[in-house]
């Protein structure tokens, strides 16, 4: 898994961490996809997860890439073995 992205700093002075600017990029193996069908289920499922922005799915690299602000990875773990699939 890789994980790419800037994390916005604390607010001077307020406590709060400002993640408005938070973008991160997480890519999964799934080597069990291999063809249309098993990118559409991986796609849709991805998509309906809180906090993601874009799912790309490169069935020749096995490889589903998601982007997003603060989206959970269990939860995008979960949603590519509800479609059918095992993440590596």
């Amino acid at each position: 898994m890789q994980s790419v992205g800037r994390i916005a700093s604390n607010i001077p002075g307020s406590g709060i961490l400002d993640v408005s600017d938070a973008m991160r990029e997480i890519s999964y193996i799934v080597p069990g996809m291999s063809c249309g069908q098993c990118e559409q289920a991986v796609s849709e499922e991805v998509t309906a997860v809180a906090g993601v922005q874009a799912v790309e799915v490169n069935l020749a690299a096995k490889l589903v890439t998601v982007r997003g602000e603060q989206f959970d990875d269990a939860a995008i773990r979960a949603a590519i073995e509800a479609a059918g699939y095992e993440v590596a």
